[in-house]
């Protein structure tokens, strides 16, 4: 035996010497090899080779006629067995599933062994009689010819699925859409509740969602894992979505596909049909254009490189790519000013459709009794050049209403979502009894919101973009340092970020409008503000930006050893989960209404004052700027498994198990966390209080002695599980069994006093009836920037 395989036989041990955890997408094949009258033949040479590759391993018959072969990828093989005075047996085209278990008893006749008998594919299909697990199996097949319009692997499974219930809206189950995708209860488990795999490695992210959903010509099958009784899965409280990606063969395969939705077909929306039509019969709101493209294609086969390498039954490739592009209309109905109303003009608003009275506006100078504007003609003098500014985004109106504050404005957003996908897998044979693959996937997507005032508008509502890259690596090697013993081991890394931004307006310079330099230039973002509108006109602006980076490592080994009528598997895995990123920052929101144009001073008076005459004004209602700093927090999981596969005759096994794992709390790498709040601390403002103790003291992540850990971890998470399946008939098995499970539970960004602020805007000193700024210099004193755990012991005082 070489030194190499000494190595690998040593470590083997040592993984076995501990109980030790792992969840893999592949599955096995046992059974027992008798002659015609039901005798039992041992030493009988079992082969198991993969029809699609070339690849064979073998092993031998024990006393009782038992052979086993474990961590069998999912792929179509001939099970074939010699034996001296015996015909050579080929059971072919044995197809393997994701996590699927197959007993395949195989009957030898009298003869010579250079003699065979072939069981061709014209058998009933195998039914998995070894485990009491449950689950649906989604083949390349039923992949290929089942509708799926999201050409979403992952929920197929849940389409064809007994006990499994979707929650989120079916349209968002495209490769871009990881939080729809992922609403989702699986035998009566919570929502978010489930775990990701794919080729065996976790892709599970912070928020129990699946990180990539890889395009369907990268997918060898699915198996959704409903009931599972096998003590290598964890950190499930509902099902485990084990994906296994395909792999190439010695014959070149490929396929390509596009499609497009038929324009012609498609409805109005019900505001645009709503519009009306023009004397010509045409609609006014005619049905906008909405173009969808989806394409792709997959290539594989055997590497080979002529006059230098042939990879046939070695090494094989397989590359997939799937891109789409979408457009989607939407329509609302919105108030706008007119363009009157925009100059500071309101001669022509009137509080109804008989015209009887005109929306009154006030001066906004006396706490006391207000003076109405002569004429309702704002003076150009008294004009905000902010407020005018940002008044002047708004769209003219384009339907014709009758008073003030009506809706006047129809506008489609229409949305452009685009998504590309890049898939590539590596096989190789290093030796007959070693096998490593390598698989990487990456995706691009972009994501609009509803622009109502279009994207050429930066003052349009609702422009956010949201911008996803998403990389994920699975390396796994399988060792067979002997005939019935497998390791193996597996190790992956994803990253997922998450970036929302201002489209239309971001970079936008708003000193141009009257806004001070020293104002714009701390502001953490620069884009137009959010500017909410109460009372008569539509909210406009966006937001601000914010980003997630969603990431985690993983490693893992399983050592399965198989002993008689028993199989026993143990194994390891280690897993850290990663949120990081920044909590919302803004470039100002501002909130309008007609408090302070209204006749009274400090109140809302029916048909006076307007929100959009506060704006001209320059008289904001209420303001903020927020401002964050970066923060991140990871959890750490650990899980150890044990489990025995005990066949005890040729109808029934029984499933034993148990498991253990363990999950950190809530740590953070920047100690970005309040771990907990010490009621037992006097509080710093104890100096400025008499009569009382005052205790209570935030705790700060590595501060005066405090932990580095927020939540309280279960340590006492075991799980044992047991399980049977009985073979009543050929077409029937029953199953029962028991388990404890772990939900895990979900996180993202925490975000700890001190970490972001949000300067406020002071409107005013008399509750609304003078103002005390305005929009020429709203943040007379600055804004102020957040301090972390600065604070100390003084975080949260006033």
């Amino acid at each position: 035996m070489n030194l190499t395989k000494r190595i690998v036989i040593l470590i083997s041990a040592l993984i076995a010497a501990a109980p030790v955890w792992g969840q893999t997408f592949q599955g096995g094949i046992r059974g027992t090899i008798q002659d015609t009258s039901g005798a039992a033949i041992s030493v009988a040479k079992v082969t198991l080779t993969d029809e699609g590759t070339g690849i064979a391993r073998s092993t031998v018959s024990g006393n009782g006629g038992e052979y086993s072969f474990t961590a069998v990828n999912p792929a179509t093989y001939t099970v074939s067995v010699e034996k001296p005075g015996f015909k050579k047996l080929d059971k072919k085209n044995t197809i393997v599933g994701t996590q699927e278990f197959l007993i395949v008893d195989l009957k030898l006749d009298v003869g010579d062994v250079t003699q065979s008998v072939n069981v061709t594919a014209e058998d009933a299909p195998l039914l998995e009689t070894e485990s009491a697990s449950t689950g649906q199996m989604i083949d390349k097949q039923k992949l290929d010819d089942l509708p799926n319009m999201g050409r979403n692997p992952f929920y197929e499974g849940v389409k064809v699925s007994q006990n499994v219930t979707p929650g989120g809206d079916p349209k968002f189950n495209r490769m871009e859409d990881q939080s729809g995708s992922s609403q989702i209860t699986v035998a009566g488990g919570p929502v978010r509740g489930n775990n990701y795999l794919l080729d065996g490695i976790s892709i599970t992210d912070s928020q129990n969602r699946a990180v990539i959903i890889p395009t369907v010509e990268s997918v060898q099958d699915v198996k959704l894992q409903a009931s599972t009784y096998d003590a290598e899965v964890g950190r499930t409280g509902g099902g485990t979505f084990n994906l296994t990606l395909r792999s190439g063969t010695n014959d070149i395969h490929g396929a390509a596909f596009g499609y497009t939705w038929m324009q012609d077909w498609l409805a109005n929306t019900y505001f645009g049909n709503a519009n009306g039509r023009n004397p010509d019969g045409t609609l006014k709101s005619p049905i906008a254009n909405q173009p969808f493209y989806n394409y792709g294609g997959s290539l594989g086969g055997p590497v080979i490189i002529p006059k230098l390498y042939n990879g046939r039954n070695k090494t094989f490739w397989w590359v997939t790519g799937e891109g789409y592009r979408q457009t989607e209309a939407n329509t609302a109905q919105l108030n706008v000013p007119t363009a009157l109303e925009r100059a500071g003009d309101f001669s022509q608003s009137y509080t109804n459709a008989a015209h009887t009275a005109l929306q009154q506006m006030y001066y906004p100078t006396s706490a006391t009794t207000r003076t109405p504007i002569p004429g309702n003609v704002i003076p150009a003098s008294l004009l905000n050049p902010v407020g005018l500014a940002m008044a002047s985004y708004y769209p003219l109106p384009n339907q014709t209403t009758s008073y003030f504050g009506q809706p006047n404005y129809s506008g489609t957003g229409i949305i452009y979502d685009r998504a590309d996908q890049v898939t590539a897998k590596v096989d190789e044979q290093l030796t007959s009894w070693w096998r490593v693959s390598a698989s990487y996937l990456h995706y691009g997507s972009r994501e609009e919101s509803n622009a109502y005032f279009g994207f050429s508008d930066p003052g349009t509502p609702g422009q956010s973009m949201l911008v996803r890259h998403v990389d994920a690596t699975q390396v796994n090697t399988t060792l067979t340092p002997s005939p019935t013993t497998v390791v193996y081991l597996r190790f992956g890394f994803n990253r997922f970020p998450n970036k929302t931004y201002q489209l239309a307006s971001q970079g936008i310079d708003m000193t141009k409008w009257g806004f001070p330099a020293s104002y714009v230039s701390q502001l953490p973002y620069d884009a137009f503000p959010a500017v909410t509108m109460t009372g008569d006109m539509s909210n406009f602006g966006a937001g601000g930006f914010s980003q997630s980076n969603f990431y985690s490592r993983s490693f893992s080994a399983t050592v399965s050893k198989f002993l008689g009528k028993h199989s026993l598997k143990t194994g390891f895995d280690y897993r850290i989960i990663h949120d990081s990123g920044i909590n919302t920052v803004t470039p100002g929101a501002f909130s309008f209404d007609p408090t302070f144009t209204s006749s009274t001073a400090g109140k809302t008076v029916s048909g006076t004052g307007g929100a959009i005459a506060s704006m001209l004004l320059g008289f904001p209602a209420s303001g903020s700027v927020t401002t964050s700093l970066p923060i991140e927090n990871h959890v750490t999981y650990y899980g150890f498994f044990v489990h025995d596969d005990f066949r005890l005759n040729s109808k029934l096994t029984m499933n034993f198990g148990v498991r253990y794992e363990y999950e950190t709390g809530l740590e953070s790498a920047l100690n970005t966390l309040v771990v907990g709040f010490d009621t037992n601390a006097v509080n710093p403002i104890q100096s400025q209080v008499t009569g009382i103790t005052t205790k209570g003291v935030l705790e700060y992540a590595g501060q005066n002695g405090y932990g580095t850990t927020a939540m309280n971890p279960n340590a006492d998470k075991f799980s044992p599980r047991i399980g049977f399946a009985y073979n009543v008939m050929p077409k029937t098995t029953i199953r029962g069994g028991y388990g404890i499970f772990w939900a895990p539970f979900t996180f993202s960004l925490v975000n700890p006093l001190g970490y972001t602020y949000a300067t406020p805007y002071v409107a005013s000193n008399d509750g609304n009836a003078t103002p005390a700024n305005s929009l020429s210099n709203p943040f007379p004193t600055g804004i102020q920037q957040p301090i972390g755990s600065g604070a100390g012991l003084n975080a949260g005082l006033g």
